[in-house]
């Protein structure tokens, strides 16, 4: 199944604190510079889920969903209804706690994304893992990533794929993207500014050593609909909006997206 064409968002983390004091300054400069969506955490949830979803279409913008944390997943009940009135589609989710890499664990958590996943579903929402880089680590044979795929049902835990995160554990991000095409539901685009892994060295897409050309005709083959630029911090001494503009502008010019 080919990837439709997927609509670009940003994620709003390199604002920082300005997402709790600027967010209307925050969408109006996200919009400004070409994305079509966002994605957000929840500090977002200071406003209503209808009030936020007001200031995402008066700029013309979608909500891709919001990041939540595995070691809250008893808690998402209220998320899915709060993301389901900013007309959102997605819950991708990341886990401090499997930095332990234990099949025991692994299993349990994969049950409770299981379950969560179910109830996403059954909303309208989808469920989609976000690795870090140690869930490129191995339990056994398998990388621990990969178990993770392989101990859930796909309908109801896709992938939301961090390819700085695959590099930084010491896979081949395209090759990654690949092999798992067709689970991929985000595609979460960061680049580094540095050949060296295991240091926080992040930079807008396209400015990096991230051979995202790659990347993309690897994630061409799958059906996701979201392209998510993230970049944790800007570099010193430079704007989020001039950040997130040089990586719109690579991904317009150099993707085609």
């Amino acid at each position: 199944m080919a990837m439709a064409r997927p609509t670009v968002a940003v994620q709003l983390i390199i604002f920082g604190k300005r997402t709790k004091d600027d967010m209307a300054g925050v969408l109006d400069e996200v919009a400004a510079a070409g994305y079509q969506a966002v994605e957000t955490g929840f500090h977002a949830a200071q406003f209503s889920g209808k009030e936020f979803g007001k200031m995402l279409s008066d700029r013309g913008l979608r909500h891709v969903g919001a990041h939540w944390t595995g070691e809250k997943l008893d808690q998402i009940g209220p998320i899915i209804e709060w993301l389901r009135e900013t007309g959102a589609t997605d819950l991708p989710l990341s886990d401090l706690d499997t930095r332990e890499l234990s099949l025991d664990l692994y299993k349990r958590k994969a049950e409770a994304y299981n379950a969560a996943g179910e109830q996403c579903r059954k909303a309208g929402i989808t469920l989609s893992y976000h690795n870090h880089n140690w869930e490129l680590g191995r339990i056994g044979e398998k990388l621990a990533l990969e178990l993770i795929y392989e101990l859930t049902d796909p309908n109801f835990l896709k992938a939301c794929i961090d390819v700085y995160w695959v590099r930084d554990g010491g896979a081949d991000p395209a090759a990654f993207v690949r092999k798992h095409a067709s689970r991929l539901r985000i595609l979460h685009a960061k680049d580094s500014s540095s050949e060296e892994t295991g240091k926080r060295s992040f930079c807008p897409v396209g400015a990096g050593v991230l051979d995202f050309p790659a990347v993309f005709a690897a994630a061409a083959k799958s059906p996701a609909p979201w392209v998510v630029v993230e970049e944790d911090l800007p570099r010193e001494g430079k704007l989020p909006k001039d950040e997130i503009a040089l990586s719109r502008k690579y991904i317009r010019e150099k993707i085609g997206l």
